[in-house]
């Protein structure tokens, strides 16, 4: 049986370890004069492009590689897409920024570690919102002021975050960002219902992101007939008959493993069709993407 050569390249580089930097070990440098993205020749004859965008190392799902190149057709030099728990390996300076992205839910906390290869110069670097505004700047630590980090931020809406890296005006060096994200594992609300209404909450969905549950209970001895509807960002319900099931009395609602695999808002509705008036409480348990620990180089 035949082996195709990306899968075979992948596993070989899994094999190796993936190659990680030791302690105080820099990163490679360019050739004197030579620019980010530009072919550099060896001694061989062969060329090599460095500062090329590396594909997720780390990982042979193939889903996940597909997912980098269609995002990578929208980049532009000195960004490269990630997800929380990838590291990032760069090479910038006057007066380029290089940019990480990365995609969070409301709720998300986020911790970031950035390093220079050479002590000697100075990282400047900020994590922006979706919209493009600073959401915090990096700040040195104290037992080693020339590594720079954002502590357990907590992100205040879904969408597609930005890293921001530069070094102090004169300068051009390495450095490496490693990054870490705490996602919701779930979300609770006690709704009021009344003469039918819907009545519902927002979060937000991820690539890769699902409901492992959603729990809809009447309250307090409440009389309740339950029907339940989740819109997704762009509009349109998502189909949950297959995936629903309800109590006899309808006083309880369940919808399990329902993909949510899209950026942005959804919202949960929840209706009494008997449209009395009481009180339910729902309960909606995330599966999250689990970090591939990749590592990406810019």
């Amino acid at each position: 049986m035949s082996v195709p050569a990306r899968t075979l390249i992948v596993l070989v580089h899994l094999a190796l370890g993936g190659l990680a930097l030791l302690p105080g070990e820099a990163l490679a440098q360019l050739a004197p004069g030579q620019k980010p993205y530009e072919k550099k020749r060896s001694g061989s004859g062969s060329s090599a492009l460095v500062g090329k965008k590396s594909r997720l190392t780390g990982s042979i799902y193939d889903d996940a590689a597909r997912r980098e190149e269609e995002a990578d057709r929208n980049l532009v030099p000195g960004e490269v897409p990630i997800r929380l728990g990838d590291t990032v390996r760069g090479r910038t300076g006057n007066g380029v920024i290089d940019r990480a992205l990365f995609e969070a839910v409301k709720g998300t906390r986020v911790s970031l570690l950035l390093e220079p290869a050479d002590r000697k110069l100075t990282l400047v670097a900020r994590l922006l919102r979706p919209s493009g505004s600073p959401l915090a700047f990096f700040r040195p630590k104290r037992a080693d002021p020339a590594v720079m980090a954002v502590h357990d931020e907590l992100v205040p809406e879904t969408g597609t975050y930005a890293v921001e890296i530069s070094f102090a005006a004169g300068q051009t060096g390495n450095y490496q960002l490693e990054t870490l994200g705490l996602f919701p594992s779930s979300a609770e609300e006690t709704l009021a219902l009344r003469d039918g209404r819907p009545q519902g909450f927002k979060f937000g969905g991820l690539s890769e992101r699902s409901i492992e549950e959603v729990r809809v209970v009447a309250q307090d001895g409440a009389e309740l007939d339950l029907a339940v509807n989740i819109v997704a960002p762009q509009g349109g319900s998502l189909p949950l008959d297959d995936k629903t099931w309800k109590s006899s009395d309808g006083r309880t609602l369940i919808v399990r493993d329902l993909p949510i695999d899209r950026l942005g808002d959804f919202s949960l509705f929840v209706t009494d069709t008997n449209r009395g008036e009481g009180k339910a409480r729902v309960e909606v348990i995330f599966k999250n993407p689990r970090p591939l620990r990749a590592t990406h180089e810019l």
